[in-house]
């Protein structure tokens, strides 16, 4: 499948004009990671993530750390070439064989060109999301992706079928439609529950009996003490 190093703009249906085997070293300077660019890259280092969490006999929670640490500068996008220069480009989108890369057509056209700044969806331009996988992190439960989650996906895929006349061939066609919406179910969640903590405070009252038989009211959540005698 076509695919652009800088952007990582992919052509499933190969429609699209993309250059083969551009060599690194004919890349802009803009597409290699400057002094600062690599000071930023390096401060992130290497930590401990939490793997699990424990509950204990006595009832604390006691945070697992993973067994190694995970070096978190391998998120980004960055290809390290064999002379110790860093690019902007995805390091799976390179041909570590001839020290090539694959560009679409904006992006090759700002190399080609030489433009003095990089294509507005390239790595180089800021537009790295990074890659959690490389950090190894334990597959969570749907429930846990809910709760970390911003947005929620619904997806429906339909397959058509056409059939025009029964000795012909069927053509098949799939068709698909993605939406997203605003995860607040935590949110919403917390919010219900403080309104009927508060509604259950003003709905109830609790009444005290004494064993001989003395008693006394007292509204829940109201703030004076109340003394029963016999209790």
């Amino acid at each position: 499948m076509p695919s652009c190093a800088m952007c990582g703009l992919r052509d499933p249906e190969q429609h699209a004009d993309y250059e083969p085997d551009v060599p690194l070293d004919n890349l802009p300077a803009w597409a290699e990671l400057n002094a600062h660019e690599c000071a930023l890259r390096e401060r992130l280092g290497t930590v401990k993530l939490i793997r699990s969490l424990r509950r204990n006999d006595d009832g604390t929670v006691e945070a697992i750390p993973g067994d190694e640490p995970s070096d978190l500068r391998k998120i980004t996008s960055t290809y390290e070439g064999s002379c110790g220069k860093k690019y902007h480009l995805h390091p799976n989108l390179v041909n570590k064989d001839d020290g090539t890369v694959e560009l679409c057509r904006a992006c090759h056209r700002a190399v080609q060109e030489n433009h003095p700044l990089p294509p507005p969806l390239s790595i180089a331009a800021g537009v790295d999301f990074g890659s959690y996988l490389k950090l190894r992190l334990p597959e969570l439960s749907e429930l846990e992706q809910m709760l970390l989650s911003d947005i929620r996906m619904y997806k429906l895929l339909l397959k058509v079928a056409v059939l025009p006349d029964p000795k012909a061939p069927k053509r098949m066609q799939l068709r698909g439609h993605l939406i997203a919406f605003e995860h607040s179910g935590v949110d919403v969640t917390t919010r219900t529950l403080r309104e009927q903590r508060a509604w259950v405070k003003n709905a109830f009252d609790v009444a005290f009996v004494g064993p001989d038989g003395t008693s006394g009211r007292r509204r829940v959540g109201g703030s004076n003490t109340l003394s029963v005698p016999g209790i």
